[in-house]
């Protein structure tokens, strides 16, 4: 039978035990539990929304994924730039500059472009069977007919730079980039030279010896250096 504790104010301490109306209740936290499925190979879904995923399908999407990875190997080893060609100097307002790229592919799906100091979007950009883009730099002075082969597939590979001037100097990047994502690149250094226009060398006499050298309108900026006879 429950008991309740009373303390009497007379001296000493009493203890009476009587019935109480309603029983004592222990309140304690409920835990819920989930009961757990072993994993059987299969997802059930619950409802339409839910995803299901099966060993069998686990299996295609690895094969997959492995398969795709392969081919990117692959292509990323069949897609090279083999050489760059470029002319060492080329003198301002001549004939004509031209620079070719080879490469080699797996197959048409690929997409060349020249940079020009590394800069994007490039200064050229072409595609088999497609007309090439021609920006900035290289506007109305690229000679769009010029092929370095008859083959489509890389006929539109070199550059015919007409009328070059020193502003052409740099960096030329050419690059192939396959539809499969692999890549591969090359760079070469184009160095347009401008001679003198003008070129000056006086001597006075007058209280001091003084010798004056001057060159006007070279590209790039050279260095004077005045000898004489010991």
């Amino acid at each position: 039978m429950p008991c309740a504790a009373s303390h009497s104010m007379r001296p000493g301490l009493s203890l009476s035990c009587r019935k109480l109306r309603q029983p004592l209740s222990i309140h304690a936290p409920v835990i819920a539990s989930t009961p757990i499925t072993p994993y059987t190979g299969a997802v059930i879904p619950k409802s339409a929304g839910d995803c299901e995923m099966t060993t069998t399908n686990i299996g295609h999407v690895v094969a997959n994924s492995l398969l795709m990875v392969a081919n990117l190997l692959s292509h990323q080893s069949a897609t090279k730039v083999t050489k760059v060609t470029v002319p060492e100097l080329t003198q301002t307002n001549s004939s004509a500059l031209i620079l070719d790229c080879e490469f080699s592919v797996p197959d048409e799906n690929f997409v060349l472009q020249w940079l020009f100091n590394g800069e994007r979007p490039p200064v050229y950009e072409w595609r088999p069977n497609t007309e090439p883009v021609v920006v900035d730099l290289l506007r109305d002075r690229l000679d769009v007919q010029y092929k370095a082969a008859d083959s489509p597939s890389i006929g539109r590979r070199s550059l015919r730079i007409l009328r070059p001037g020193p502003e052409l100097s740099g960096d030329y990047t050419c690059l192939v980039r396959s539809d499969a994502g692999a890549e591969d690149h090359a760079t070469k250094t184009v160095l347009v030279f401008s001679p003198e226009h003008e070129f000056v060398l006086t001597i006075d006499y007058a209280e001091e010896f003084e010798v004056n050298c001057i060159a006007r309108g070279l590209y790039p900026q050279p260095t004077l250096v005045l000898e004489r006879n010991r």
